[in-house]
C-alpha cells in the first residue's frame, strides 16, 4: 500500500489461493454470524438490549461475508470487475467515511497487487484515510474498552459489597456471572478490531510483498466479521449446546412457549 509498490498482474495459482483463503473465512463467518442472528434471541439470556444488537450486527456482518462470497471471490478468480459491488459493502457502514473519501476523489480501487482495496496515495487522501478512518475507529474501539473495563471493576466491587452484607443468592451470581461474559465478549471483540485496523492501516503500509499486504488487509478485514460470531458462540456455553443440539427444533419450541406463556 505504499508508493514503492508497483502493481503487478497477478497469476492464476496466487489468485486461486487468495479466492481460497477469502472463501474459507467468509463462509464460516457467513454461517457463524447467520447462527447467531436466527437463535441468539430465543435464549433467555440474550433476550435484552444486548442480544438484540448481537444479532443485529450479525445480520450486517453475514451481509458483508456474504458480499465477499458472491463477488469478491468470483472477481478475484475470474478476474471479473465488480468492484462497485464489493465497493458498496464498504460504504455502507460508513458513510462519514466515505463522504470525505468522495469529497476528497479518494477512491477505493482495487489493487491486484496484494488483492485488497486500498485509497488512493495523496496527501489529502493520507490525512483522511488517518485521521477520519483510523483514529475515529481506533477513538471509538478504545472508549468502548474503557467502559467495559469500568464495567467489569463496578461488577466486581458490587459482588464483594453484597457478599459483605448478606449472602448471595445463586440467581444473582449467574446474573452477574453472564454481565461479566458479555463484557469480555465485547473487550475480545474491540480488541479483534483494533489489530485489524493497526494491520490494515500502519503494517500494510510498510510491506512490499502482495501476500503480506494481502494478509495484513483483505485477511485480517474478513478475519474480524468471521471471529465477532464466534467469540459470542465459544463465551457462552448456553448457545454451545442449542447449537449441538437441533437448532430448528429447539427455536420452534422456545417460540411456542413464549406464545403460551404470553396467552
Amino acid at each position: 500500500m505504499s508508493e514503492s509498490v508497483e502493481p503487478a498482474a497477478s497469476s492464476q495459482i496466487q489468485r486461486a489461493f487468495v479466492t481460497l483463503t477469502i472463501f474459507v473465512i467468509a463462509l464460516i463467518g457467513f454461517i457463524g454470524n447467520l447462527a447467531v442472528f436466527m437463535y441468539a434471541t430465543n435464549l433467555k439470556i440474550f433476550q435484552n438490549s444486548f442480544g438484540r444488537l448481537s444479532a443485529s450486527q450479525s445480520f450486517a456482518e453475514a451481509i458483508l461475508c456474504g458480499v465477499f462470497l458472491c463477488f469478491y471471490c468470483p472477481m478475484v478468480l475470474l478476474v471479473r470487475n465488480t468492484r462497485i459491488l464489493i465497493g458498496l459493502a464498504y460504504a455502507i457502514p460508513c458513510f462519514t467515511s466515505i463522504y470525505m473519501h468522495l469529497a476528497h476523489n479518494c477512491l477505493l480501487p482495487y489493487v491486484d497487487f496484494g488483492w485488497y482495496f486500498g485509497v488512493n496515495t495523496s496527501a489529502d487522501c493520507d490525512v483522511i484515510r488517518f485521521y477520519v478512518d483510523f483514529c475515529k475507529d481506533f477513538g471509538v474501539v478504545a472508549a468502548i474498552a474503557v467502559i467495559d473495563i469500568t464495567t467489569i471493576i463496578m461488577i466486581k466491587v458490587t459482588a464483594v459489597e453484597t457478599r459483605q452484607t448478606s449472602v448471595a443468592l445463586a440467581e444473582s451470581e449467574k446474573k452477574r456471572q453472564r454481565e461479566i461474559t458479555f463484557v469480555k465478549q465485547c473487550l475480545i471483540q474491540g480488541a479483534v478490531f483494533a489489530t485489524e485496523l493497526v494491520l490494515f492501516f500502519i503494517v500494510s503500509t510498510r510491506q512490499t510483498h502482495p501476500i503480506l499486504i494481502f494478509l495484513c488487509t483483505t485477511v485480517a478485514w474478513s478475519m474480524v466479521h468471521t471471529i465477532d460470531p464466534l467469540v459470542l458462540i465459544l463465551l457462552n456455553r448456553e448457545f454451545r449446546n442449542m447449537l449441538m443440539k437441533n437448532p430448528i427444533r429447539w427455536s420452534n419450541n422456545n417460540s411456542n412457549n413464549r406464545v403460551a406463556a404470553s396467552g
